[in-house]
């Protein structure tokens, strides 16, 4: 919650009224964390209770000035609200009051007004990341002045409407932006009502808003663990995690021993014996993406620890681990002409 005097801005959920998560940065902004597709309305609270720093300390020539205007303005005041750099049409007077209001996107016919909620989105494109933290965040700024009477007038229908626009740049699941969302409320309105114009700019009041990558990214959140960190950048997909080849489970059976004239010299070794020829080609090749995948992870994770091996051991390593994967994967001609065995010593049948 942002609280500028007697003012304070929040998103809430637009079903739950309940508030989003949010972080305060170093240069203290707040930041809301959400996630797209989720629908939000823009909470404003005019407390009459509240008093301002400002309106506290202020000094005898200021009390007399306010008196003096007075009569001339309304303790009402006039808002203007902007959703990522586009205003929203229709602007909001508000009087001092213990009541919260929501706004969204408002329109109103035949004597019924209609507040829709504001939908969190994706952009549609997307490329390199972006510089600057304002790039990567949504934003909402209520700008609020002073509300002026300006006599009345019979309600007009206004049909409310509001497309969010998208950044030519941008990874987008970093970025995140606003559009209409479905959720809507109404209410019965006076056919004639008392019309306000702006005044002076009285204050502006700003809240950031993106996903928990964008907000790691421009450093609001902490990193999370590095396994944690590449599952956000890169799920898991269907493709790399139903294959048939994670599937694949060996059976024992004895090779080999030594017998001479019907005495055992060396008995026969257990080994594993998988049966390859069961996948197909889409499977094999889902299985090295995965394998492939892992094993740049792993090489990126290493690298960070800075793990050093000698070079013996890198060799037996890579000896090791090339014989596990051929005898697991094949090549394509040897998954159709016969199934791989590795032995408990590591040879290969």
């Amino acid at each position: 919650m942002v609280v500028d005097g007697q003012i304070s801005v929040r998103l809430v959920n637009a079903e739950t009224k309940e508030p989003f998560k949010e972080h305060m940065g170093d240069s203290g902004n707040v930041f809301v964390e959400a996630e797209p597709d989720a629908e939000y309305f823009i909470e404003i609270l005019y407390d009459d209770e509240q008093k301002s720093d400002e309106d506290e300390n202020q000094d005898d020539d200021d009390a007399l000035e306010d008196e003096d205007i007075a009569d001339k303005h309304s303790p009402a005041v006039f808002m203007e609200f902007s959703v990522d750099g586009k205003k929203l049409q229709a602007p909001l007077t508000l009087s001092p009051s213990s009541e919260t209001y929501y706004a969204g996107i408002w329109s109103c016919n035949n004597g019924t007004s209609k507040e829709r909620a504001l939908r969190f989105q994706i952009p549609a494109s997307g490329g390199v990341l972006p510089d600057g933290e304002e790039l990567v965040m949504g934003s909402v700024v209520v700008d609020v002045f002073e509300a002026i009477p300006n006599g009345t007038r019979a309600l007009l229908d206004c049909e409310g409407d509001f497309v969010s626009s998208s950044p030519v740049k941008g990874n987008i699941a970093k970025l995140l932006r606003s559009g209409q969302g479905s959720t809507c409320e109404t209410e019965t309105m006076a056919l004639v009502s008392q019309v306000f114009k702006r005044g002076r700019l009285l204050r502006t009041i700003s809240v950031k808003c993106c996903t928990a990558l964008g907000l790691i990214h421009v450093g609001v959140l902490p990193k999370p663990p590095v396994w944690e960190y590449l599952r956000m950048r890169k799920p898991a997909t269907q493709e790399t995690t139903s294959s048939n080849f994670n599937y694949v489970e060996p059976t024992r059976v004895k090779r080999g021993g030594t017998v001479v004239d019907g005495v055992e010299i060396e008995p026969p070794q257990e080994c594993e014996f998988f049966d390859l020829a069961v996948l197909s080609d889409d499977d094999e090749e889902s299985g090295k993406e995965a394998t492939e995948g892992a094993q740049e992870e792993t090489t990126e994770e290493e690298s960070d620890g800075k793990a050093v091996v000698s070079d013996d051991e890198a060799s037996i390593g890579h000896d090791v681990g090339k014989a596990r994967f051929d005898a697991r994967r094949g090549s394509q001609s040897e998954v159709r002409s016969r199934a791989a065995t590795v032995t408990a010593g590591g040879e290969s049948a």
